[in-house]
C-alpha cells in the first residue's frame, strides 16, 4: 500500500470498471509530517540555534567574558553542515581563535569530503575567508570538516581544576555570502489548498510506494521576486536528482516520478531564488501524490483517512475471537529489568531461565518484542492502559497516571473480573495512580522476593469465591539493581564476586569506576545480575506448578514480560533510563493462551501496548478501538505476510534531561533525541544486520531515516490529545524506596 501517514492518505476507486484504485497523499495536509529547511545563511556558534549544524568534534556552548558565544573544536577533526537550495558559488568568513599559547594553526578544510583550502590562523580573535566553489556543492546538506592540530589546554578550569580537554580552535562565527538566512519559514495554508516556500526553502516528504507514482500541481504562483519550483526525488540506496525544475507560467503541472513497485522514495521540494531575489516565494496550489495502491488493499483501507492521526495499521484490525462461555483466568507477571538475551527461549546460552523456557515450549513467544519506555513507570502504565507514554501522559518522574486512564483493570472489573496487583517496585501503587481498577494493589516492600510475591498472590486466589473469573498482576523486581541474590543462586552463577559487589554501595562504586577497574566491577555486577534471572526464573516456575496444583493453569492466560532491560556499559551506561537502545528496550514477551498446548514463535514486532488487546479479547470483550495495538492471538493466527508485519514500535524516554523517541518499524529502528535544537543527531540502525545497533546507518540510507523520522513526527503530532498526567506525591517511605533503587 502507498502510505504517508493514515492522516493524509486516502484512495479512490477509479471511474471505470477496471481502473486500479489510487492513493492520494495530499501535500498540504500532509506538511506537519514533512522535513522543512532554510538555506543556511549564518552559524553563530555558542548558540542553542546552531547546535543541529554541529555533527563531529565539538565541544559545548561557551561565552567569553565579553558576553561573546563560542565552540571548541574538540580532536583532531570538526565537522558541521549547512543547507543549501541549489549549489552556487560561496564564500565563507570564519571567525575563530587557537588556543592561546599553540603554535599558529594549519586548518585543511574539506567540502563534503573534498580538498577545499589550507587556512593559517594566527593566535588571537581573528576572520578567515574561504571560496566554496560551485563545483564542490550540492543541493540539500553540505558538510566542512576542520582538521587541525589539536593541542592540550593545561591552564584554567572551574573551582582550580585543571582543564584537560583536546582543544584547538574556539569558533565564533560563519558566514556564508550571498546567502541569507530565509525571513520566513515555509507553511501551510490550508483553507487555499496551498504550500507557500519562501525563497531559499524545501519541504521534503517520504513514501512508501507501491507503483508507478505522480506528482501534480494545480499551478504555481510566485508570490514576489522571481525563480523556480525544483522537484528532487531519490529511491532507497539511489542518488538524489532533480526530476523537474518549473517556472510559474503555466498551470496544471503534472510529473511522474521515478521507480515502480515496493519502494521507499523521498520528495524534495525547493524554492530556488533567482538573482537578487530575497522576499516572496513560491506558492503551490493543491499540491498532491498520486500512486497506485498495493493490490489486495482491503475496501475499509481505500476511504479517506480520518481527520486525526492513527496508527498505520488501524485499517487492518481484525474482529477478536468469539467469547468463551466462562471468561478465563488471566495473569501477567512483570519481572524488572528483565533483558531478553538472558532467556534460553530467547538464544540465552547461560542456562539461566529453564522454567521460563519451559513454558514458552507451550506458549507464543513474541521474537521481536519491543518496551514502549526505557524505566518501569511509563512502560508498566503502557501494559495498564494499552497506551503509549505519549498517550498516557506518564513520562516524567513527576508523573501520576490521570483518573482519566481507563485501566485494564477497571475494564475487566466491569466485566465481572475480581482484580488484584503485587507489587515490590515503589512506582507502582496507590500514589502513582497505578492501583485504578484492582480490588487489591498490595504495595509490597521492595525486599519481598519474587517466591514470597507469588505466596501473596495465590493467597488471594485461593480466597476468592469459586468460579470468579480473576486478572492477576505481580510484578516481581529482580533482577532490578542492588543485586542481592540468594546464596545459592549466587554460588552458582556469581562464584567468588566481593560480598558487597551488588549492594546499593557497590553499584555506585562501578558507575564512579573507570578503565580495568570498572571493566571488573561490571563484569561482578553482570554475574549478579545473571542470578538474579535465575531466582526470578524458579520463582515463576514456582507459581506455575501452584496454579498447576490448583487447576487454574490451563484454562488461564498467563504473560510473562519485563518492563525494560539492563544495559552494562555496552555504549557506556549502567542500568536503565539513560537511552533508547536494545539493552532497555528490548524485552521479553511470552504469553500462554488459554488451552494452549502447542508453542509458537511471532516473528513479526510485538509490543507492550498489544497485552491489553490481548487479554481483552481472551475475555471476550472485542477490540477497543482506541488502543492502538494488537491481539497477539490474531497477529500469530495471521501469519508473517500480514499487514501488521510493518506496524511502527514507538518508544519514548524522557528523563533525568534525556528526551528522545525511538521508531522500531521492519528491520530498521531509529533513535531521534528530542528537542532536535539539541544538535543531537538521529542514529539509524538495520536490525536485520545489526541487532546490537552499533553501526549508525542514518548516512549511509538517508531516505529511509526520513521515513522513520516521518511516522515519529506523526507520533508527536498524534500525542497532542493524549491524556494530561497528574503530579505525584510520594511519602517518605517511597522516597527512600526510589532511592535504594538508584531512581532518586
Amino acid at each position: 500500500m502507498s502510505r504517508l501517514l493514515p492522516l493524509v492518505v486516502f484512495a479512490l476507486a477509479g471511474c471505470g470498471a477496471d481502473a486500479p484504485p489510487e492513493q492520494v497523499h495530499d501535500l498540504t495536509a500532509a506538511f506537519p509530517l514533512a522535513e522543512v529547511r532554510a538555506e543556511t545563511g549564518r552559524i553563530d556558534f555558542g548558540t542553542p540555534a546552531a547546535r543541529p549544524h554541529l555533527l563531529d568534534g565539538w565541544h559545548g556552548n561557551e561565552r567569553g567574558r565579553g558576553g561573546e558565544t563560542f565552540v571548541w573544536g574538540r580532536g583532531a577533526v570538526s565537522t558541521l553542515a549547512f543547507h543549501l537550495v541549489t549549489p552556487r558559488d560561496l564564500v565563507a568568513t570564519l571567525r575563530a581563535a587557537p588556543l592561546a599559547g599553540a603554535p599558529p594553526q594549519r586548518v585543511t578544510v574539506l567540502v563534503n569530503g573534498r580538498p577545499a583550502a589550507t587556512l593559517a590562523l594566527a593566535p588571537g580573535l581573528h576572520d578567515a575567508s574561504l571560496a566554496l566553489p560551485r563545483g564542490l556543492l550540492r543541493a540539500g546538506e553540505n558538510r566542512l570538516a576542520f582538521h587541525s592540530a589539536p593541542a592540550t589546554r593545561a591552564a584554567g578550569g572551574a573551582g582550580g581544576r585543571r582543564d584537560r580537554r583536546r582543544l584547538a580552535i574556539a569558533w565564533h562565527d560563519l558566514r556564508l555570502r550571498p546567502l541569507a538566512t530565509p525571513a520566513q519559514a515555509p507553511r501551510a495554508e490550508p483553507a487555499a489548498r496551498a504550500l507557500f516556500l519562501p525563497w531559499g526553502t524545501e519541504v521534503a516528504y517520504t513514501f512508501d510506494l507501491a507503483g508507478e507514482a505522480r506528482l501534480a500541481f494545480e499551478r504555481i504562483d510566485i508570490a514576489g521576486g522571481r525563480g523556480w519550483l525544483s522537484v528532487a526525488a531519490q529511491e532507497e540506496g539511489g542518488a538524489e536528482s532533480e526530476v523537474a525544475r518549473h517556472d510559474a507560467t503555466a498551470r496544471r503541472r503534472a510529473l511522474t516520478l521515478p521507480g515502480a513497485g515496493r519502494r521507499l522514495l523521498r520528495v524534495v521540494l525547493r524554492a530556488l531564488p533567482g538573482d537578487g531575489a530575497a522576499e516572496g516565494g513560491l506558492r503551490l496550489v493543491a499540491p498532491e501524490l498520486r500512486s497506485a495502491a498495493e493490490p489486495g488493499t482491503p475496501a475499509s483501507a481505500r476511504r479517506p483517512a480520518l481527520s486525526s492521526p492513527a496508527p498505520a495499521f488501524t485499517a487492518h484490525r481484525t474482529p477478536s475471537l468469539p467469547g468463551p462461555a466462562r471468561p478465563p483466568d488471566l495473569l501477567v507477571y512483570l519481572v524488572d529489568a528483565l533483558r531478553a538475551d538472558r532467556l534460553g527461549a530467547h538464544g540465552g546460552r547461560r542456562g539461566l531461565t529453564p522454567r521460563i523456557d519451559a513454558f514458552a515450549a507451550t506458549a507464543l513467544v513474541c521474537e521481536r518484542a519491543v518496551a514502549q519506555a526505557p524505566w518501569t513507570r511509563p512502560a508498566v502504565a503502557t501494559v495498564f492502559t494499552g497506551l503509549g507514554p505519549l498517550r498516557h501522559g506518564v513520562t516524567t518522574l513527576a508523573d501520576r497516571l490521570p483518573a482519566a486512564a481507563v485501566t485494564l483493570a477497571e475494564r475487566l472489573r466491569a466485566a465481572g473480573y475480581r482484580t488484584a496487583a503485587f507489587s515490590t517496585n515503589a512506582h507502582l501503587g496507590e500514589a502513582t495512580g497505578f492501583a485504578q481498577g484492582f480490588d487489591l494493589f498490595a504495595e509490597l516492600p521492595r525486599e519481598t522476593g519474587a517466591e514470597e510475591v507469588g505466596r501473596r498472590a495465590l493467597a488471594w486466589l485461593d480466597a476468592q469465591p469459586p468460579g470468579a473469573p480473576v486478572f492477576v498482576y505481580l510484578h516481581a523486581l529482580e533482577p532490578h539493581a542492588p543485586y542481592t541474590p540468594p546464596a545459592d543462586l549466587r554460588a552458582r552463577f556469581a562464584p567468588g564476586v566481593r560480598p558487597r559487589a551488588g549492594t546499593r554501595a557497590g553499584v555506585e562504586a562501578a558507575y564512579a569506576a573507570r578503565g580495568a577497574e570498572r571493566v571488573r566491577r561490571v563484569a561482578d555486577l553482570v554475574r549478579l545480575y545473571d542470578a538474579e534471572v535465575a531466582a526470578a526464573d524458579r520463582a515463576f516456575g514456582a507459581l506455575l506448578d501452584a496454579l498447576a496444583a490448583r487447576e487454574r493453569l490451563d484454562g488461564a492466560l498467563v504473560a510473562l514480560l519485563a518492563d525494560h532491560g539492563e544495559a552494562f556499559d555496552e555504549r557506556g551506561a549502567l542500568g536503565h533510563a539513560h537511552d533508547l537502545h536494545a539493552e532497555t528496550l528490548r524485552i521479553p514477551l511470552i504469553v500462554k493462551l488459554p488451552r494452549q498446548r502447542e508453542g509458537r514463535r511471532l516473528a513479526a514486532p510485538a509490543q507492550q501496548l498489544d497485552v491489553a488487546p490481548t487479554l481483552l479479547a481472551a475475555a471476550g470483550l472485542g477490540p477497543a478501538p482506541e488502543l492502538p495495538g494488537a491481539d497477539l492471538a490474531r497477529l500469530a493466527a495471521a501469519g508473517d505476510d500480514a499487514p501488521w508485519r510493518e506496524r511502527p514500535a514507538f518508544s519514548h524516554l524522557s528523563y533525568a534531561g534525556r528526551r528522545g523517541i525511538a521508531v522500531t518499524a521492519g528491520a530498521w529502528k531509529l533513535i531521534q533525541p528530542l528537542p532536535a535544537a539539541a544538535g543531537r543527531r538521529p542514529r539509524l540502525y538495520d536490525l536485520a544486520a545489526d541487532p546490537g545497533e552499533r553501526r549508525d546507518r542514518a548516512d549511509a540510507n538517508p531516505v529511509r531515516r526520513a521515513w522513520l523520522a516521518a511516522l515519529a513526527r506523526g507520533e508527536l503530532l498524534a500525542a497532542r490529545g493524549g491524556l494530561r498526567p497528574e503530579r505525584v506525591t510520594l511519602d517518605e517511605e517511597a522516597r527512600r524506596a526510589l532511592a535504594a533503587l538508584g531512581y532518586l
